[in-house]
């Protein structure tokens, strides 16, 4: 998500993850666990930035711009915090 605020622009999902991935790449960015025993995952910040990369180009591919709305229906599963972060990189709204 893009802010605009006396002519400077701030990108969250920039500012969540590439900024750390220089000093951080391999550390864990996110760790997520499931409702069963053992069901986890576990991404690091250079894996985070490459699925955020890639399902931006997905979303790119489908035509998604700066400013357009984003409706994001999924369980509380790790995919969920992907799109998230990509459409604050595109500067797409969630709902």
């Amino acid at each position: 998500m893009s802010t605009q605020a006396a002519g400077s622009t701030t990108n969250l999902s920039v500012n969540r993850l590439d900024r750390h991935l220089a000093a951080r790449a391999d550390q864990p960015a996110l760790v997520w666990e499931g409702n069963d025993p053992g069901e986890e995952a576990r991404w690091t910040y250079a894996e985070l930035r490459a699925e955020v990369a890639r399902f931006g180009n997905v979303l790119r591919g489908l035509g998604v711009r700066q400013g357009d709305r984003v409706g994001i229906y999924l369980q509380m599963v790790p995919q969920a915090a992907v799109a998230c972060l990509v459409c604050a990189r595109i500067g797409a709204g969630v709902s």
